[in-house]
């Protein structure tokens, strides 16, 4: 579904340095954010952007296990909470 097809206001940046720049100079509710994005990786990025208190929604295309726990423990440390499945998981 394109988000702006259901009257979402919506901006996008191809990398990582443009993405806080735009964060920087607009207001968001929401980012969908990809952890392989180029020049400042999703962690990176998120750990700049936390002091904006935006809600993040990784993605990622990463499917090995090794993957999935480092981006878990990541998550963790950023933001306290990640994401399993279809539910979200507090910290322990």
């Amino acid at each position: 579904m394109n988000l702006n097809l259901v009257n979402y206001t919506t901006a996008a940046a191809y990398d990582g340095m443009a993405a806080l720049e735009l964060i920087r100079q607009e207001k968001f509710d929401l980012i969908l954010l990809d952890v392989m994005i180029p020049q400042l990786d999703g962690f990176a990025l998120m750990e700049r952007i936390k002091p904006y208190n935006i809600p993040v929604i990784f993605l990622t295309a990463k499917n090995s296990v090794y993957d999935k726990v480092n981006a878990e423990a990541r998550c963790r440390r950023l933001h306290g909470q990640a994401v399993r499945g279809d539910r979200a998981a507090g910290p322990d």
